[in-house]
């Protein structure tokens, strides 16, 4: 095409040929579609906000007779401020979880609930939940004074509300734990001596601390058994309960 008869090549043409040439590449270039990368943009999960209480200025009706969890749950409402579905929810703000650990600790100091009772009356948590919630919070009462005083305020409201923390209530108590546990003097004789052997032993000081508070629960646990009912499933819970929070992670 730009090639002459003797063999020399036309400039011309050959400068036109490839200005032809770019010219038909840029027109194609030009023809492509374009593509347009569009950034996705990071949702941000909201946090739907806590459910308050709202009749926190006003003393909450308590049941007749025993405290019930109930009580106790009314109560914690009416001091955190933190309506009682949202303290049985599975949901973890500090402030839920701080209000769950009272109400924990309370129902198993105030009432004869075993775990796992407990933690159905707290929305249907596994017993190890409720076990894990009365160690940490008892440990936090040690090193948080708000916490502290809101334990103790609930506690009086609860106690004079209920004009229930008398010796008629407090022996009838131990009637009851008396079918279950036996006799308190037996189960005090089997505890000191499994404990005795327990803390004399080669691997006690070598325990964590986790480990040492599972097996003195455990230990106190098995003294129950050999004590009072053998047969009463909550014991046999509470051990596997105590065992599993060595392993569980907080």
């Amino acid at each position: 095409m730009y090639m002459l008869e003797n063999g020399k090549i036309d400039i011309v043409a050959y400068m036109q040929h490839v200005k032809d040439t770019k010219a038909r590449v840029h027109g194609k270039q030009n023809s492509l579609p374009v593509v347009r990368v569009h950034k996705q943009q990071e949702v941000k999960k909201v946090e739907e906000p806590i459910k308050p209480f709202e009749d926190v200025d006003v003393l909450p009706e308590l049941s007749p007779g025993k405290i019930t969890s109930l009580d106790i749950l009314k109560v914690v409402a009416h001091v955190t401020g933190i309506s009682i579905p949202e303290i049985r929810s599975s949901r973890r703000q500090k402030e839920l979880v701080r209000a769950r650990f009272l109400a924990c600790i309370l129902i198993k100091e105030l009432t004869a609930l075993s775990y796992p009772a407990a933690g159905r009356a707290m929305g249907g948590r596994d017993h190890t939940s409720i076990l894990n919630a009365v160690i940490t919070g008892t440990k936090r009462m040690k090193e948080d004074h708000t916490f502290m005083a809101d334990y103790l305020r609930i506690k009086d409201i609860l106690v004079s509300q209920k004009d229930k923390v008398d010796m008629e209530l407090v022996n009838e108590v131990l009637e009851q734990r008396k079918k279950v546990h036996g006799s308190y003097e037996d189960y005090a004789n089997i505890n000191a001596s499994i404990m005795a052997i327990a803390r004399n032993s080669l691997n006690y000081d070598r325990l964590t601390n986790k480990e040492r508070s599972s097996l003195d629960m455990i230990l106190s646990k098995v003294s129950r058994i050999l004590s009072g009912d053998p047969h009463h499933e909550d014991h046999w819970v509470d051990i596997a309960g105590y065992a599993t929070l060595v392993f569980k992670e907080e």
